[in-house]
């Protein structure tokens, strides 16, 4: 990224940059590292992932026609960007339910999203593999974001109705 920048800077009249961490490469605050080698360009900013999660929450409320509250949503997945979207959903008044790989996944997702909670129990809303069936069959949309992995497989899937509507933001 250093290289590039430095490269760019001075050559173009705008740096449009992703903010987003990577775990894996990357400088873990692109943000800050741009801001020290862009001098001559403009830098932009934006973050890729509040982006996905804004275009998977408005896909569902343009496919429910705007009839969000109360329905039942399943997130299958614990990528740290469907913690933003259950929020967003839970804004609107969703029912949602994440399905979490392993139980001890659940506490590190609910700490971020039971504060915003709009039910009495929000800890209700967060199961593991083995509750996925019963949550599945009464979905009516499920967004499936794993963080790492397919697990999202066939035998979950045969727990879908016929008119639920599932979304790959990341099956595999």
């Amino acid at each position: 990224l250093v290289e590039i920048l430095s490269s760019a800077d001075g050559n173009v009249d705008i740096v449009l940059l992703d903010i987003d961490r990577r775990r894996i490469f990357g400088p873990q605050v692109p943000a800050l590292t741009a801001s020290d080698i862009i001098k001559k360009s403009l830098l932009l900013t934006y973050s890729d992932g509040r982006i996905w999660a804004e275009a998977v929450k408005d896909q569902i409320v343009r496919l429910l026609s705007e009839q969000i509250h109360g329905v039942p949503i399943v997130i299958a997945g614990d990528h740290r960007r469907s913690r933003l979207l259950t929020l967003m959903l839970l804004d609107y008044g969703a029912d949602v339910t994440v399905i979490v790989r392993e139980r001890n996944e659940e506490d590190d997702y609910m700490q971020a999203t039971t504060i915003f909670a709009q039910t009495e129990q929000p800890q209700d809303h967060y199961v593991d593999l083995e509750q996925a069936e019963d949550v599945i069959k009464t979905a009516h949309v499920v967004v499936v974001w794993p963080s790492w992995g397919q697990w999202f497989d066939g035998e979950i899937a045969n727990n879908l109705n016929t008119n639920t509507i599932v979304i790959d933001a990341g099956i595999g």
